[in-house]
């Protein structure tokens, strides 16, 4: 019994103390929170108004003047600079006629006489670009042309009539571009009174020309033979080292244009053995010349290799013939 009275002493003690630190201890800390983030500014706080016009600025005139992007050339009255007669530097075949059209537009036709009496034109209307001396249109059309004896138009077939592009006018010159068209790559227009282009892409046409219709031909190695004779000749001839890489490059591939589909991957194929044979004569001409004999061409072509730029001029050329029909200069 004294036991028992025991135990309910001390509980009754234990019980007593437990309350009186709760009375007495501090306030319990609250768990810290995150950091709260900054409130925002309010908002009816007014916006900074914009900072007052220069004195100099102005309206926009009627009239737009606009310079071209590399030389600089204004161009107060943009459509007298790009009406009248043009035609095709590079080939000398085609021939473009701007004039006014309707709403501030301009009206061109592109003319390539593939014959007397039959010719590809390409039509569309321009709108200038507000910046820079430019041309743009989406309504091109792709028409071939019949021609009778007095010179009015008997029979056409229309192409397309959704093509899209722009004339660039650089330094004098008109440049064309079109999405649709392979023939316009390269392509660049002068007035009749221009300074003559260096080469032209009829040059061109003959060169290339010596390159097809021989491919599976018992006598093939002959005419590769003599296809180096005649574009080494043509290469120093004309120095084309020393040409405007454009324009080389313009004249060469409206010669390529010029050809058929089953012409140009002809001539991929044995431009590739020429000039390979080409700069076997330069590295060796000894290994080569039984070949080149064979051909009639060795005489020629040992005596094309001792020019000062024969080097150079072949590598050019070289180059130009492995790369032709490529869109990048």
């Amino acid at each position: 019994m004294k036991k028992t009275w025991i135990k309910i002493l001390w509980t009754v003690l234990a019980l007593a103390l437990l309350c009186a630190c709760q009375k007495t201890g501090p306030d319990p800390v609250p768990a810290p929170t995150a950091t709260p983030r900054p409130t925002a500014a309010p908002t009816d706080t007014p916006a900074p108004t914009d900072a007052p016009a220069s004195a100099d600025m102005s309206a926009p005139t009627e009239q737009t003047v606009f310079v071209t992007e590399d030389d600089g050339e204004r161009l107060e009255d943009w459509q007298s600079a790009f009406l009248g007669d043009w035609y095709d530097e590079n080939g000398g075949r085609a021939t473009m006629e701007i004039t006014e059209g309707e709403n501030d537009r301009l009206r061109v036709v592109i003319r390539w006489g593939s014959s007397a009496s039959e010719t590809v034109e390409w039509r569309m209307t321009g709108e200038k670009d507000p910046d820079y001396a430019e041309l743009w249109y989406e309504n091109g059309v792709k028409a071939e042309v019949t021609y009778g004896e007095d010179g009015e138009p008997v029979h056409e077939v229309i192409r397309w009539k959704d093509g899209s592009g722009a004339l660039n006018m650089e330094g004098g010159r008109i440049y064309w571009f079109d999405g649709k068209e392979e023939n316009a790559v390269y392509t660049r227009f002068v007035r009749p009174d221009a300074e003559p282009f260096p080469i032209r892409s009829m040059e061109a046409e003959e060169i290339l020309s010596g390159l097809v219709g021989y491919a599976g031909t018992a006598g093939s190695s002959l005419h590769e033979a003599q296809a180096l004779r005649d574009i080494l000749g043509f290469a120093v001839e004309l120095h084309v080292s020393g040409l405007d890489g454009y324009a080389l490059r313009s004249a060469m591939n409206g010669a390529y244009y010029a050809l058929t589909e089953e012409q140009r991957q002809e001539l991929s194929e044995n431009a590739a053995a020429v000039c390979a044979l080409g700069d076997e004569a330069f590295a060796d001409f000894e290994s080569v010349r039984g070949l080149l004999e064979d051909a009639g061409a060795a005489e020629d072509v040992e005596a094309l290799l001792d020019g000062e730029d024969s080097l150079s001029d072949w590598e050019t050329i070289r180059d130009q013939l492995l790369t032709i029909g490529n869109i990048a200069i």
